[in-house]
């Protein structure tokens, strides 16, 4: 049974570290981050973005994420950045993504200050797509060029919803 929780302990940093490794494996355009930096992460950095995601789980098991990030900034605390949205391949078409995107969005829009969250998926990423659109996200612009994973380049759609 899918369940759905926010943040976890510090203790099951390596769980979350072994889900992003398989993030970045998996659908590399995705995320910006490289499976060798993120490999040599120290366990407090894992600790504290855990901090900030949902996790989906299974019994027990971290099989998807999703995150959300509001900058410090005192110009931009009304926006919140969604990042990370990954479900391992086994778990999808089950509706885990959904339930995960459901989590982070309830959680900004109850949020008091939060006027906007935005967020950006590869062009490719249909599916990542329609989830998003289906939450009210819109087409504000495409990035040309926005990731290059080897010799290739991905543009990145970029999504806003307002509260």
């Amino acid at each position: 049974m899918i369940s759905i929780i926010e943040g976890l302990p510090p203790e099951r940093w390596q769980e979350y570290k072994a889900l992003r490794l398989a993030s970045l494996h998996d659908t590399p355009q995705a995320f910006l981050d490289m499976p060798a930096q993120a490999e040599s992460m120290e366990p407090s950095v894992w600790q504290e973005r855990a901090q900030n995601m949902f996790f989906a789980e299974d019994d027990g098991t971290l099989v998807g994420m999703v995150g959300g990030l509001r900058f410090d900034r005192q110009k931009q605390q009304h926006i919140v950045h969604l990042v990370s949205m990954y479900v391992l391949p086994e778990y999808r078409g089950q509706k885990v993504g959904k339930k995960l995107f459901a989590a982070v969005v309830e959680k900004w829009t109850n949020t008091p200050g939060i006027k906007k969250m935005k967020l950006g998926v590869i062009t490719t990423q249909e599916a990542a797509l329609a989830l998003y659109k289906k939450f009210g996200f819109e087409v504000i612009g495409t990035e040309k060029y926005a990731v290059k994973v080897g010799d290739r380049f991905y543009d990145e759609f970029l999504l806003e919803k307002y509260l």
